[in-house]
């Protein structure tokens, strides 16, 4: 039990507040006929949780296997033919009178 300063009601309503505001459910609200429900028992003993999901077949979470990958081809082949890159003959600036062969020296 929490001891606290807020009264049962108020408690209770601050709690159906925040879930509804992160799930944007009601959840005093029954999901089948639209009727308003209330609280009449809350389990906080983690033996008897574990034992109900037991019962339920919701205590084991299976997982799924991951998803399979695509393997890459085999053959991979690149034409540079296509390229919209330019090639880098293009982009030197040669100076006419200053030879590129001075530049490597």
């Amino acid at each position: 039990m929490i001891d606290s300063d807020i009264s049962r009601k108020a408690f209770r309503k601050n709690w159906a507040r925040l879930i509804q505001k992160i799930y944007h459910a009601d959840p005093l609200l029954c999901p089948k006929c639209l009727e308003s429900i209330r609280i009449i028992s809350f389990i906080d003993d983690s033996e008897i949780i574990k034992k109900i999901l037991k019962h339920l077949d919701l205590w084991e979470v299976r997982q799924r296997p991951p998803p399979r990958a695509n393997a890459p081809p085999l053959n991979i082949h690149i034409d540079y033919a296509d390229s919209q890159i330019p090639s880098y003959e293009d982009d030197l600036y040669c100076d006419p009178d200053y030879p590129i062969e001075l530049y490597a020296s």
